[in-house]
């Protein structure tokens, strides 16, 4: 977590974002985008088609043909479209126990952070907004809303749309190029990431290419190019990650942080390092104590 310390700098000068990925929305009891595609596949109509035509697993399908997959074919009934509706639903809602117990108290410690920055996410879940942590006139998610001046701001954009507006959703490959086509929604995500030092949490980087490519296209071409970082687990694997292409194409740096269990925890110690000043104080202490002198 100590490889972190070149973003605090971009913190204090009020130049950094931080991008939220499905991770965090677990802490809360949201399922990932797999487990909505695993449930998808469930469906009876769906599930029949794919085995007539071949009963190898569909766990290698990119997951944005799956749900367009899906989508088509529960369009087809009334009740496997209710049935579709209900798995997105469930997959998006918090479970209350968990919200409370580990979600809440991380966001309010995430909140330490000093001046507190923009914050991109591509989760489409209300979670963020249930905390009460944040202004709620300053969440945005239509197209029309991803805007630089916004963002200066401070807010929170949920750039794959909202789970108030299913019409503006970004889920499969149909969805995204409507969206990512738009001259100002790419200058939108060029600008953050060619500004501001971006730290991904809770991101895996997987299905968003046409996200890549932008960041990308932030680097090309910009002589003081700005770092970004992504915290990653160590317990998972991320063959699609390789860590020299990252830093080179897109200059994020993976940084390894424990197992995915100790994100919660060791995040927050790194919040309570730099930003409580209580535990900065006590570590300020302890810095100054004398050393052992040799012999003593």
């Amino acid at each position: 977590m100590n490889r972190l310390s070149q973003f605090l700098g971009f913190i204090e000068k009020k130049k950094a974002a931080i991008f939220i990925g499905a991770g965090i929305s677990r802490i809360a009891g949201c399922s990932g985008l797999q487990d909505i595609c695993r449930k998808l596949a469930e469906i009876k109509s769906v599930q029949e088609l794919i085995k007539s035509q071949n009963p190898a697993s569909i766990e290698d399908v990119p997951r944005k043909e799956l749900i367009a997959f899906c989508k088509s074919i529960c369009n087809r009934s009334d009740e496997d479209r209710r049935k579709l509706d209900g798995i997105m639903r469930e997959g998006l809602t918090s479970e209350p126990d968990k919200f409370s117990r580990e979600y809440l108290p991380f966001i309010k410690k995430f909140k330490q952070l000093t001046p507190f920055p923009s914050l991109v996410t591509t989760n489409v879940d209300g979670c963020l907004a249930q905390t009460r942590q944040f202004d709620l006139g300053k969440i945005y998610h239509r197209k029309t809303d991803m805007r630089i001046d916004l963002f200066r701001n401070f807010g929170i954009f949920h750039i794959h749309g909202y789970v108030e507006d299913t019409d503006e959703q970004l889920w499969d490959l149909f969805d995204y190029p409507e969206r990512y086509n738009l001259p100002e929604f790419k200058e939108f995500i060029i600008h953050i990431f060619r500004e501001y030092s971006v730290l991904f949490l809770g991101y895996a980087f997987g299905d968003d290419d046409e996200l890549r490519q932008l960041i990308a296209e932030a680097k090309k071409g910009n002589p003081r190019p700005k770092n970004h970082f992504a915290l990653l687990p160590t317990d998972e694997t991320h063959p699609h990650i390789n860590e020299a292409i990252y830093r080179e194409l897109f200059n994020i740096q993976i940084v390894k942080y424990g197992t995915k269990a100790e994100f919660v925890k060791l995040f927050s110690e790194w919040i309570d390092s730099n930003f409580n000043p209580v535990v900065m104080g006590k570590n300020d202490e302890i810095s100054h104590l004398p050393s052992i002198v040799e012999g003593a």
